[in-house]
């Protein structure tokens, strides 16, 4: 891949942003940072602009995490509409919460929080730098709790990273969602837990680490895996080549504005025979949307799954948003299939009414309209 970088950090540099004027001399210490390290690996993931990416990771040494803000630094690219939180201050900075353990430094640099999801900058140091010769993505095994206690059941959502070989220093950004869970009161119990909660525990129990299915690296020192967990590794790509067990555990006392954020409902403004939305809720860090097919019933064809992806949402000045990579799907008691998709338009966007552009069952295009519940 053949890029500019010194094009391209000029390109966000000259956007109409406040940038303070110790980072605007720094630039050129950046770009001689980034002309000598040829170690400094990028995650490319989500499309996110490389001048961007490149200022997150020089920061953490040359800017420091207010000169990084300053910049709109794109810390978690623009899942779930995660960055746009960020952009207009939906962020919390946390200090003094070094973790260590096993020979592995964590720090937590970042947090942000709404009743749906939650987002987490870490940076990693490694006492072994050599651990980070053949890195290519990783897997944290954690846990996060509320201040009652209870264990907020999330699932990976979406993640960047940053990696600089030459210090073993690894800064991951994760987006985690809230897990649909099959409780006896159902999930609203959860959410209400996540959205009143004044702070959250964090705990890492293990940190798995994988590189390209094709390095050469000595089976010697391989984790043990079963051959159906080899064989899924594959076909990914990738292959586990360390596991750091250990514990690293902080408490995180979030800032008063993620306290009891209260979603923007919306309703069907006039019914359809097409589709059912059960629930569109308008949040700072994304829309999501659960709806079915209503002359569908389980399991969802390919056809379908692939259409799902092609969702659209328009909003009332004609702006589009597309929904992320992922899609949630879970059965309903009628036997539907109800799908839930999330969209890069938050409350931030400030919209009125807004329009879903669906394709139907016989592959029409459909407008469904959404507007403000009262």
């Amino acid at each position: 891949m053949n890029i500019n970088f010194e094009d391209e950090i000029e390109k966000i540099l000259n956007e109409d942003i406040i940038i303070p004027d110790s980072v605007l001399e720094k630039k050129e210490i950046a770009f001689n940072q980034i002309r000598k390290n040829k170690k400094v690996k990028f995650s490319y993931r989500k499309n996110i602009a490389v001048a961007v990416m490149t200022i997150s990771i020089i920061g953490g040494v040359l800017f420091g995490n207010s000169a990084i803000a300053a910049i709109k630094n794109c810390i978690f690219g623009y899942a779930h509409g995660v960055q746009k939180a960020v952009d207009n201050g939906y962020i919390q900075n946390i200090d003094d919460n070094i973790m260590k353990d096993n020979g592995v430094e964590i720090k937590v640099n970042n947090i942000l929080k709404d009743s749906k999801r939650i987002a987490l900058s870490l940076n990693l140091k490694f006492d072994d730098k050599n651990l980070m010769k053949n890195f290519k993505c990783m897997k944290i095994s954690s846990s996060i709790s509320t201040d009652t206690g209870v264990t907020v059941p999330v699932s990976f959502s979406d993640y960047d990273f940053n990696l600089d070989e030459e210090t073993g220093e690894l800064i991951f950004n994760e987006v985690k969602t809230l897990q649909e869970v099959n409780y006896a009161n159902g999930n609203t119990v959860l959410e209400n837990d996540l959205k009143n909660t004044s702070s959250l525990n964090l705990k890492i129990k293990k940190i798995e680490l994988y590189t390209d299915a094709s390095s050469q690296i000595d089976l010697g020192i391989l984790p043990q895996l079963d051959n159906d967990t080899k064989n899924q590794l594959e076909e990914a790509g990738v292959k586990l080549y360390k596991e750091i067990d250990g514990t690293w555990e902080t408490n995180i006392k979030l800032d008063e504005k993620f306290k009891d954020v209260k979603p923007i409902k919306y309703k069907v403004s006039e019914n359809n025979n097409f589709i059912n939305i059960v629930s569109a809720e308008l949040l700072p860090t994304g829309m999501d949307i659960t709806f079915n097919y209503n002359n569908q019933t389980k399991p969802l064809t390919k056809e379908i799954q692939k259409e799902i992806g092609n969702i659209i949402l328009v909003d009332d000045k004609g702006i589009t948003y597309k929904p992320t990579e992922g899609v949630s799907q879970k059965y309903s008691d009628d036997d539907k299939t109800n799908i839930t998709k999330t969209f890069c338009v938050t409350s931030f966007d400030k919209i009125g009414d807004i329009k879903m552009i669906i394709k139907d069952l016989n592959g029409n295009m459909q407008e469904i309209k959404l507007v403000k519940a009262c």
